[in-house]
């Protein structure tokens, strides 16, 4: 027997209802325990808790208490310009102004709403994103207007029963494919582990055969190592962003070479700014900057570049390989971490007095060659291992957007 299916808007489907931010920064207000969901919250198909939590007794009118079961739909962030977040509220909760809570009528299953919307979210995407937004929006009339395939809806009974049924089928595939993600995921750490391991090994025996290495600063004062900072030219001259020369700022401290950047500058910048063009072999850390609250950005230059003030260039000069000294600040970094400073406005920094006290051993030149080599090689495979691991992850992601379009065509 043929199965009839319609579409149905989602205004029919239940009640839509906004959220808010409390009005009031008081301390009492935020330390309740009834969760309140805001977009970074939305990371699953179930909502138990958040990270912000309000006290029930005294909210707002504007802000209501959304019941379990509700579909949330995130509807303004700009995640939307590539994802539709929506999930299913697994108890009473409050939301705020960023999202939309959809609170179905007794004739259909939460989850069932939730994995239509999300069979459907690049047209509803598509149709409902308002145009010439700052920040990425739905819009909240056509949301309602937007349909989801129901099975036999004139049958109310049949129709739930059918819900649940698919509801069920889809959880048990989506159960197997979270196992996946988890197992692809772990491997990803794992191959992360490795690099992080033969660092940590090979630094810390070389800081036991030579306890009286000398300094950064040490260095700099023997003229082993230049150090150069950056600066910003000025933003309001256009002539000076036109030419070709790579800018590196933090932005651009996602790989371990860098040979060009997002931003260029003209030879006036450099010129008339007083810029210092780094060559080829320069080491480059950021020190400043919220990144460092986690991580510690190098990169060898493979060009010659400048910089930004929020990165620092270590050239090394005879008798230091730019590769080694490269590898020893990632060997350190946990260290170097421990000793960043808070700057203005809460940002994180790096200070030139922490740096110049970093010991760096100095093993002969033929042998800082084949450390680096060594590790080079570690990392060239593992980079090519967590490119595999990334192919794996998003065909993972391909077949639930596939099953869930077999699910609802």
């Amino acid at each position: 027997m043929s199965i009839k299916w319609e579409w149905v808007p989602l205004r029919d489907v239940g009640t839509f209802v906004g959220g808010a931010t409390p009005r009031s920064s008081s301390a009492e207000v935020w330390s309740g325990t009834m969760p309140w969901v805001s977009p970074k919250d939305m990371k699953s198909t179930e909502i138990k808790d958040t990270q912000d939590h309000v006290s029930p007794a005294l909210l707002d009118p504007s802000l209501k208490i959304i019941p379990q079961g509700a579909v949330l739909i995130v509807t303004h962030s700009n995640i939307l310009t590539h994802t539709l977040p929506v999930a299913v509220a697994m108890r009473d909760l409050t939301i705020n102004q960023d999202l939309k809570a959809l609170i179905p009528t007794e004739r259909f299953d939460p989850f069932f709403v939730m994995y239509a919307m999300k069979a459907n979210s690049s047209s509803i995407l598509g149709r409902c994103m308002k145009r010439g937004m700052t920040v990425a929006s739905l819009d909240a009339k056509q949301l309602k207007a937007e349909k989801i395939p129901v099975p036999v809806p004139d049958n109310p009974g049949l129709s739930l029963e059918m819900q649940k049924r698919i509801v069920r089928r889809l959880d048990g595939l989506f159960v197997e494919l979270h196992n996946s993600r988890e197992i692809v995921d772990r491997m990803r750490l794992d191959t992360d582990r490795v690099t992080s391991t033969a660092l940590e090994e090979t630094f810390n025996n070389l800081d036991d055969e030579f306890p009286n290495a000398p300094t950064v600063g040490e260095l700099w004062s023997n003229r082993n190592l230049e150090l150069v900072g950056g600066k910003t030219p000025n933003k309001n001259n256009e002539s000076y962003w036109t030419g070709s020369v790579p800018w590196v700022s933090p932005k651009d401290m996602k790989h371990w070479r860098i040979a060009d950047s997002q931003d260029h500058v003209s030879q006036a910048a450099i010129e008339n700014e007083k810029l210092k063009v780094l060559p080829p072999g320069a080491v480059l850390l950021v020190v400043r900057g919220m990144i460092l609250s986690k991580n510690l950005p190098v990169a060898i230059t493979d060009n010659h570049v400048t910089i930004n003030q929020d990165i620092k260039a270590l050239i090394p000069r005879e008798g230091l390989l730019p590769d080694y000294l490269g590898f020893m600040f990632r060997a350190r970094k946990p260290t170097i971490l421990q000793d960043v400073g808070v700057a203005g406005h809460g940002t994180r920094r790096l200070a030139s007095e922490t740096l110049n006290l970093i010991a760096v051993p100095l093993p002969p030149v033929t042998r800082q060659r084949r450390i680096a080599e060594y590790l080079n090689s570690i990392q060239r495979e593992t980079e090519e291992m967590k490119k595999l691991l990334e192919r794996d992850r998003a065909v993972l992601d391909q077949a639930e957007q596939s099953i869930l379009k077999g699910a609802f065509r």
